[in-house]
């Protein structure tokens, strides 16, 4: 019970400020932009929608046996799959470019998610930090809780809430965008690619959600990440400036880790959950969805040791 009431005047703490209104006004007034900005796309697409996807076709095709010189294989199968799914719309009559709540969420979360990770780290960082700002760490440890608890509370804090703007962003897309481009049944159908280039009919629901799913399982790497960056230095501005620089290189430092080392593969960001959001290989032949599953699990369990073990034999002056 001690834990939940700590966890709960962690909660507390975090919306009686006015950072946690202020990230979902900014949440809204970007879903809302991102609308306007597709609802002009809109007629352009669904107008000229066969003529596009044939131009998509003949690139992608010329990509693969002229523009890109040898093409990995991974590389190759992606366009593949583009092309064979681009082309079954073109058979089938079947507009890829329909908008309603549920493709408009789909399709704008790739382009958010870097925003809702960056904001989760501000929390992450201020949940931990703020303490020693405020002064308010001493009052906090002499109370008759474990120090583990403490830290801990504040790292369930921050998770929660990195959910919490998820599933609201969520609701915000899916909503505005009904109320835009139209309501569809949640029957309304995803056509997919697998890696065999079969066809698979998919609910828009749960394809959607999928989305999100990954990119929160992403954004939670981060925010351990950073959780520990903030445990060691007790500064906000190196945790938060840590924060964002790995969020936009991860990738770029990713690339010059040779792919043929054993090791790559458990190197942090080799293992991104959003590369799975468009096949079931990982960046490096051989890694799969459940194996970088595993290994994000292992290095959350890593941060946290040293957050735990660093907040407990700190002295605090």
């Amino acid at each position: 019970m001690s834990f939940l009431n700590l966890l709960k005047n962690e909660i507390m703490k975090l919306f009686s400020g006015y950072s946690a209104l202020i990230i979902f006004f900014i949440m809204l007034a970007s879903v809302i932009g991102a609308t306007f900005i597709a609802k002009e796309a809109v007629p352009e697409y669904t107008e000229n929608w066969k003529t596009i996807l044939t131009q998509d076709i003949k690139d992608y095709t010329e990509s693969i046996e002229n523009v890109i010189e040898n093409p990995s294989d991974e590389t190759k199968l992606l366009y593949e799959k583009d092309i064979k799914r681009l082309q079954f719309h073109l058979d089938n009559d079947i507009s890829p470019y329909n908008q309603n709540g549920f493709t408009f969420a789909k399709s704008t979360i790739p382009e958010f998610s870097f925003l809702l990770t960056i904001f989760s780290i501000i929390i992450t960082v201020g949940a931990v930090t703020n303490e020693y700002k405020w002064g308010t760490i001493k009052m906090i440890l002499i109370r008759p809780h474990q120090r583990w608890s403490i830290l801990l509370s504040k790292y369930v804090t921050a998770i929660c809430f990195s959910l919490l703007m998820y599933i609201v962003f969520y609701f915000l897309c899916w909503i505005i965008g009904s109320l835009v481009f139209g309501y569809d049944s949640l029957n309304y159908a995803a056509y997919i690619v697998n890696d065999d280039l079969e066809i698979i009919k998919e609910s828009l629901l749960i394809s959607s959600l999928y989305y999100y799913l990954l990119n929160f399982l992403q954004t939670v790497v981060f925010v351990s990440l950073v959780f520990m960056i903030a445990t060691l230095t007790k500064n906000a501005s190196v945790s938060v400036a840590a924060g964002i620089v790995l969020v936009f290189t991860g990738n770029l430092i990713n690339s010059f880790i040779p792919s043929e080392s054993t090791w790559a593969k458990f190197f942090i960001f080799s293992n991104d959950m959003t590369y799975y959001l468009e096949s079931s290989q990982g960046k490096i032949e051989g890694l799969t969805l459940p194996f970088s599953l595993s290994v994000n699990l292992i290095y959350l369990f890593i941060f946290m040791l040293i957050s735990l073990t660093v907040f407990q034999k700190r002295d605090i002056n």
